[in-house]
């Protein structure tokens, strides 16, 4: 009985202190409770490659979330990347099941990304990439701090799509 007392404790410990680093808030997104962004004080790009009036869209291979991938870049360094249905403005400006985070142009053109997920009860993750020469973004590998030199088989290729102004502000 009291081995059972103790498993279930820390049990309850091991998985409750988990949910101790996220919230998650009115739009489905997975939050830090405690931000510690790394890339936060030196985001944006001083290079000048990203576009901010298109959203750079692949269509998506997941076979639980059919439709599309969109990732959205603002020159204040913010990220954003979401699942949609189809490409839609109501859906592309909306912060519903988005997840959010920062990037940075590196001086050889490479952007990294960190991003806060709702994985493992929140955990900061990072993804490589870069521009192609007609503009695509090329998501090439991802993981975490230590080691997000994890490569992809393939980059992952998301065309830029026109969508203008939108209204959508960062507030993280």
């Amino acid at each position: 009985m009291k081995v059972n007392a103790l498993v279930t404790l820390a049990l309850l410990m091991l998985f409750g202190g988990g949910c101790m680093s996220m919230r998650r808030d009115e739009y489905g997104r997975a939050l830090p409770h405690t931000p510690q962004w790394r890339l936060k004080q030196r985001a944006g790009d001083h290079k000048g490659l990203l576009r901010y009036d298109v959203v750079y869209v692949r269509q998506s291979d997941d076979l639980y979330h059919s439709g599309y991938e969109i990732v959205r870049f603002w020159p204040s360094g913010h990220y954003m990347y979401k699942r949609v249905s189809r490409i839609d403005i109501d859906d592309i400006d909306s912060y519903r099941g988005a997840v959010i985070g920062y990037y940075q142009v590196n001086n050889d053109g490479q952007i990294l990304i960190e991003m806060f997920t709702g994985f493992n009860f929140g955990q900061y993750s990072y993804i490589t990439g870069r521009l192609t020469q007609n503009g695509e973004f090329l998501k090439e590998a991802s993981g975490s701090w230590k080691w997000w030199r994890n490569p992809y088989p393939q980059p992952l290729r998301y065309i830029p799509h026109f969508v203008g102004e939108l209204q959508l502000q960062p507030d993280w």
